[in-house]
């Protein structure tokens, strides 16, 4: 706090000033000048608290490659960054963030059955890929969001598969996907889907040793709290295939009724 001392000497005899005047302008000034300060300051540290990237806590079975949470007014949205070596056995992991802490704990659950791939609702290449192909490689990456006693409410899943040529360049193969809503949940709420789409074509690096796809997703409820309050969970997944493995990105936003309360599983093989 600063405080401004001012002296008025009585000038008025002189007939130079009028000190009244000169003050009201002066003290009008300061405060301006002070309040654009802390309102810029304001809108810094909004800024700057907005995104955190959080650290793999020391005992987590499963490290991965970025977490980051983005705070918004509404919702807390959570986006992880992986990677997967062609060999890895599938995993699924529970991730619980703590923004007060910056950090991020994972836990590595009993794998179960995978959700396979489906025929249906697919998305093929429509070009004619060159025969010098060596394998054909695939990717599963699932959200399944989760209540507090860690039963599963809804899910998006993304399966992308890809040509590996012999140079070590990609081709795009086929995509597809698949969505489970719980209706009833074991907890007995109903879930339901709002949408779902790909987020454009299948794109490429420069140099065709990346081959991506995104797809988005959005489930809702209204019996997860009073029957006329809404729950959304929103998915986003993107699948970034390599010669020798594949990069992922999920990302998941609760909002809504209790969504503090839920958290989030990622699962892939």
């Amino acid at each position: 706090m600063i405080i401004i001392k001012l002296m008025v000497i009585n000038l008025k005899m002189k007939g130079l000033v009028n000190i009244k005047k000169i003050s009201i302008l002066v003290l009008s000034f300061v405060l301006l000048l002070g309040f654009s300060t802390n309102v810029f300051a304001a809108e810094k540290t909004i800024g700057e608290q907005n995104k955190q990237i959080l650290v793999s806590e020391p005992n987590n079975s499963i490290t991965f490659k970025k977490v980051e949470i983005i705070k918004e007014s509404d919702k807390t949205t959570v986006s992880v960054d992986g990677h997967v070596e062609f060999g890895d056995v599938p995993k699924k992991v529970q991730i619980e963030v703590d923004a007060k802490k910056g950090t991020y704990k994972t836990k590595l659950l009993s794998v179960g059955p995978i959700i396979k791939n489906p025929t249906s609702t697919s998305d093929s290449a429509s070009t004619i890929q060159p025969m010098s192909a060596t394998e054909l490689r695939s990717a599963a990456v699932t959200i399944n969001s989760i209540d507090p006693a860690y039963w599963s409410l809804a899910r998006t899943t993304q399966y992308l598969n890809w040509n590996v040529w012999s140079d070590g360049t990609v081709g795009f193969s086929s995509r597809s996907l698949n969505t489970w809503d719980g209706q009833p949940t074991q907890g007995g709420t109903y879930w339901y889907l709002n949408w779902i789409s790909f987020q454009g074509d299948p794109w490429y690096t420069s140099n065709y040793t990346m081959v991506g796809s995104d797809l988005s997703s959005q489930h809702y409820n209204y019996d997860f709290g009073l029957p006329n309050l809404v729950t959304y969970a929103n998915h986003n997944i993107s699948i970034y295939g390599l010669s020798t493995g594949y990069d992922f990105n999920a990302t998941y936003s609760h909002s809504g009724e209790f969504s503090s309360l839920l958290s989030a599983q990622i699962w892939y093989n």
